[in-house]
């Protein structure tokens, strides 16, 4: 992944918090495929973030 960005930040400086865990990620993510060759996309991953209880 690269060029995370935050559309909405709650923040609380959860943002900082959310790009560092997806970049800590180690999954191999596949690329999209477009007339069958690869190509880059944009994709919008919403997270959830709960309080403690």
């Amino acid at each position: 992944m690269t060029d995370i960005k935050v559309l909405r930040n709650p923040g609380y400086d959860l943002d900082k918090e959310a790009i560092r865990v997806l970049k800590s990620m180690n999954t191999k993510w596949k690329p999209g495929k477009y007339k069958g060759k690869e190509v880059r996309i944009a994709y919008t991953l919403p997270i959830t973030v709960q309080a403690p209880q």
